[in-house]
């Protein structure tokens, strides 16, 4: 509640401080006259005595109201989040909290509601990654709870971290309830993955730029053994279950990216395997 309500000040302050000097800059350029300069700066100076004698009072959002704005609650249908909601574990961490460390056995996921946390690894490459970020309203750990796979990854908080944790019981039930939702849990589990297997055009986009290109510009498939998988031009593949071989002979295990064999793989920075 302090650090919500420091920041409603500080942007509050920072707002009125950058109108004032606004004002300024147009009465430089000839935009304004002298007394209109003088009546908006003297508004603008009310209200900086007003913020400082009465700060704004900050409401704080409940615990459900934060989980519903989440994208992985909120795509949920009603009958299905109640009772997940009553399966949730509300946290605070100051940064630098290890959420998860690389190789450990996976117990559930965590969902970010503000701040931010950085990724790490020893087996992943990360000299291409040059803002292992991850922002609030990721999914954590969403991956490694559906295939019970150790964590690919360390998740330490980058700030303080308002999130929420659910244990990997409660989501493999919700993955048998309905298939649709396991399609969609999948998907969500899916924009970690890519962000930190090729950071080289994922890290880039935001979260939710990253939601809608693979909620409406990306399909799921189901292979069986000995079928091949062909990739088009400019696609890129994420293999979140199973083995590959390539043409090679070179076993690919999930998780993993998939380009196209015409892909120029100097533009990423890769070497070919």
């Amino acid at each position: 509640q302090v650090l919500r309500a420091l920041k409603t000040r500080q942007v509050t302050y920072a707002v009125l401080t950058h109108l004032s000097e606004y004002i300024q800059d147009l009465g430089k350029t000839g935009l304004l006259e002298e007394k209109e300069i003088v009546h908006l700066d003297d508004a603008l100076q009310t209200d900086l005595k007003k913020l400082q004698r009465n700060p704004p009072l900050v409401k704080m959002p409940r615990v459900r109201e934060l989980l519903n704005t989440h994208p992985l609650v909120g795509a949920l249908s009603a009958d299905v989040r109640d009772p997940l909601l009553s399966n949730t574990k509300e946290t605070i961490k100051v940064h630098g909290t290890v959420l998860y460390r690389e190789g450990s056995r996976p117990i559930g996921i965590w969902l970010v509601s503000t701040g931010i946390v950085k990724w790490t690894s020893q087996r992943l490459c990360t000299r291409h990654s040059l803002d292992p970020i991850l922002s609030h309203g990721s999914t954590l750990g969403l991956y490694e709870a559906l295939t019970g796979k150790p964590y690919i990854c360390d998740i330490i908080t980058e700030s303080v971290v308002h999130c929420f944790f659910i244990e990997a019981e409660k989501i493999e039930q919700l993955r048998q309830s309905d298939p649709s939702i396991e399609d969609f849990m999948w998907q969500e589990s899916a924009l970690v993955i890519a962000r930190i297997l090729l950071p080289q055009i994922f890290e880039k986009m935001a979260m939710r730029e990253m939601r809608v290109l693979i909620s409406e510009r990306s399909s799921m498939n189901v292979y069986i053994k000995g079928e091949s998988i062909e990739l088009g031009h400019n696609n890129v593949g994420i293999l979140l279950e199973g083995f590959l071989k390539t043409e090679n002979r070179t076993l690919i295990t999930a998780p993993a990216v998939l380009l196209p064999s015409n892909t120029d793989l100097n533009l990423f920075g890769l070497q070919s395997s």
